[in-house]
């Protein structure tokens, strides 16, 4: 029997948690904001945002910035302007 495809177009779903963090990242909150919004710590939405970095990077050409001075302003701005465009990646989760 044939498996059942997906329809969402990409393929690394992200986990609960992480869909959580990408609807804040996506409004634009900072890590302390986000992690105070969420109720956990930095340390964990910091893990988050590596995750969602990761696996958004390369969809649709998304190319984040190798790490490295002021990179991580410009790699959150990116991924953020991304998310936003591609809710579909997080629409899932309750706002």
């Amino acid at each position: 029997m044939p498996r059942h495809r997906n329809s969402n177009p990409y393929a690394k779903e992200f986990t609960d948690a992480e869909k959580k963090v990408a609807v804040l990242l996506a409004r634009g909150l900072t890590n302390v904001e986000i992690a105070r919004e969420l109720g956990v710590s930095s340390k964990s939405t910091l893990i988050r945002i590596d995750n969602i970095y990761s696996k958004i990077s390369g969809l649709d050409g998304l190319e984040l910035p190798e790490e490295g001075s002021d990179s991580s302003t410009k790699t959150r701005r990116i991924a953020a302007a991304f998310l936003k465009a591609h809710p579909s990646l997080y629409e899932d989760v309750s706002n």
